[in-house]
């Protein structure tokens, strides 16, 4: 077994010896917490960069703006909801819906979010935005009628 000592810690009253002994397995474990936690806070920091202002009405409306998208501003329905902890068969395939649009609701399981819905200008259509934390997180496109349609916002992945 490989030990590492340090000695000789100086202090008012003297010296005196400190020995801290560390094994191979040891310093191994020590490194791979000190990685883990380097690249948590990357991802961390990297969710904060990449994420969408949706705090005010007017970061909503220039988002939607910049999609191309016209909707009626004055008309907003907001609610709050719980994204679910299990995602059913059908929150599943809510949740494809999101990924084409470069969203993801997986890291969203059990959170408080509010939406905002808002319907689109000269179409039987309602945008709906996600929002938790002041971020947009998610949303669709939906024809009014029980049986229509519902679209990704946008189809890409580069939100």
């Amino acid at each position: 077994r490989n030990r590492f000592i340090i000695s000789n810690s100086e202090l008012d009253c003297g010296i005196m010896k400190l020995f801290f002994t560390v094994t191979k397995k040891g310093l191994l474990v020590a490194l791979a917490v000190a990685v883990t936690f380097f690249l948590c806070i990357m991802w961390v920091t990297s969710l904060k960069v990449s994420a969408i202002n949706g705090a005010t009405h007017r970061n909503r409306m220039t988002y939607i703006k910049s999609l191309n998208i016209d909707v009626d501003e004055n008309s907003v329905s907001v609610k709050e909801t719980v994204i679910p902890e299990d995602f059913g068969e059908v929150y599943e395939r809510y949740n494809e819906i999101q990924k084409m649009a470069g969203f993801d609701l997986t890291s969203f399981k059990g959170r408080e979010v509010t939406v905002y819905s808002y319907p689109l200008k000269n179409q039987n259509q309602v945008l709906t935005l996600i929002v938790c934390e002041d971020c947009i997180i998610g949303g669709d496109i939906a024809d009014i009628k029980i049986d229509g349609e519902m679209k990704p916002l946008k189809e890409n992945k580069d939100v």
